[in-house]
C-alpha cells in the first residue's frame, strides 16, 4: 500500500514527543519523517520478519528514551504539518492539466 495509504499516527507521536517504533518497508513516508528527526530523538525502524532485530532495537530504544526531554522536534513537526502540506497539495492539484472528457456508451 506504499504510496496509497499514509499512516497519520506518526504526527501525533511526534507532537507528544513519544518514542517511535516503525515496522514496515525501508522506503516510505514514515522513514522520510524519521530520518528528518534530530539524532537524539528516540526511534527505530525495523523490516517485516526481523523479530530478533526488533527485540534488540527495542532495548536500545528504551535506553535512548531514558531521560529524553520529550519535546516535539518543532522543525520536523512544522515541515510535515497540515498548515505546510495542505497548500502544497492544493498547488499540485491546481497545476494538473485537465483530463479529457471520456465518452461512455
Amino acid at each position: 500500500m506504499l504510496g496509497l495509504v499514509h499512516p497519520c499516527k506518526i504526527y501525533n507521536m511526534l507532537m507528544v514527543g513519544a518514542p517511535v517504533i516503525y515496522l514496515g518497508p525501508e522506503l516510505s513516508h514514515v522513514t522520510e519523517i524519521l530520518q528528518a528527526l534530530p539524532p537524539e530523538y528516540p526511534w527505530i525502524s525495523v523490516r517485516h520478519g526481523a523479530t530478533e532485530t526488533m527485540a534488540s532495537q527495542i532495548q536500545q530504544l528504551r535506553q535512548k528514551s531514558t531521560g529524553y526531554n520529550r519535546q516535539p522536534p518543532a522543525a520536523v513537526v512544522e515541515k510535515f504539518s497540515q498548515a505546510t502540506l495542505l497548500p502544497q497539495l492544493v498547488a499540485v492539484l491546481e497545476n494538473q492539466p485537465e483530463t479529457p472528457n471520456v465518452k461512455t456508451r
